[in-house]
């Protein structure tokens, strides 16, 4: 498996909004990158859901969908 230059993102992107937005979220792959919490609790009251739960509620809709 390969990947699309960037450059041929951006030139498929003048002709397809969606080879557009490619385009311009393909800094995902290039480098990385850290999602922080820290402004939505403490500006929200929000806090993430541990990893734990996560897995859990997952499992619990792929095996509810698969009954």
């Amino acid at each position: 498996m390969s990947s699309i230059p960037r450059v041929a993102l951006r030139a498929a992107g003048l002709v397809n909004v969606d080879m557009r937005e490619m385009a311009t979220m393909s800094y995902i792959q290039a480098r990385p990158y850290v999602v922080d919490s820290s402004a939505a609790e403490r500006e929200l009251g929000l806090a993430p859901t541990p990893w734990s739960e996560v897995c859990r509620r997952t499992l619990d809709g792929v095996e509810s969908t698969a009954a």
